[in-house]
């Protein structure tokens, strides 16, 4: 997974806590996922001054765009949703920006999912940036967040025109089959 598995971040941040003392003999590519992964391990761990360690040399190594997205699971683990949606959205504005295409798609499940657990939930968004995913990549990651966000607006939003209704279903039903094979 992208993220580090909450079962592995324990035993994992010593070994985390070296590299990143050690980043500045990594390239700057390199440096830059060794604070994303020590900073996404600090907030799981809640260790704040480790997550602002790592906010504070991901400026250095050119990649403050990872800074957003790891303020953006600091929030949605903590339920903040509107607040991981704004900086996960910096985020992947700042990939897309910069033709990123490996960051954009680390960012866009994890914007999608705090789309989808905010308590006012933007249903359309969702989709649209479910159907992005899936034009980029069809992995079964991509194709999970398209059904989960057409599964999701179909049963919660009320507002959803019975038309609209049918052919996000159906787009659900043809999305399960992709996934199926």
């Amino acid at each position: 997974s992208s993220d580090l598995d909450a079962r592995n971040t324990a035993p994992a941040f010593p070994l985390l806590y070296e590299a990143f003392k050690q980043r500045t003999r990594f390239e700057q590519t390199v440096a830059a996922e060794v604070c994303r992964f020590y900073g996404l391990a600090a907030v799981r761990l809640h260790k704040n001054e480790h997550v602002e360690a790592a906010l504070n040399a991901l400026k250095t190594v050119n990649a403050g765009d990872l800074s957003d997205y790891i303020i953006g699971y600091r929030d949605e683990l903590d339920g903040h949703f509107a607040s991981a949606i704004g900086s996960y959205n910096s985020a992947l504005n700042a990939a897309t920006h910069k033709r990123n295409v490996r960051r954009a798609e680390l960012v866009r499940p994890r914007l999608i999912a705090s789309i989808l657990r905010s308590p006012q939930p933007n249903w359309t968004w969702a989709i649209e940036l479910a159907r992005t995913a899936v034009e980029r990549s069809d992995s079964v990651f991509a194709l999970r967040s398209l059904a989960q966000a057409c599964l999701e607006s179909v049963y919660s939003d009320e507002s959803m025109p019975d038309q609209e209704r049918n052919a996000v279903w159906a787009e659900y039903l043809r999305t399960l089959e992709k996934l199926k094979s």
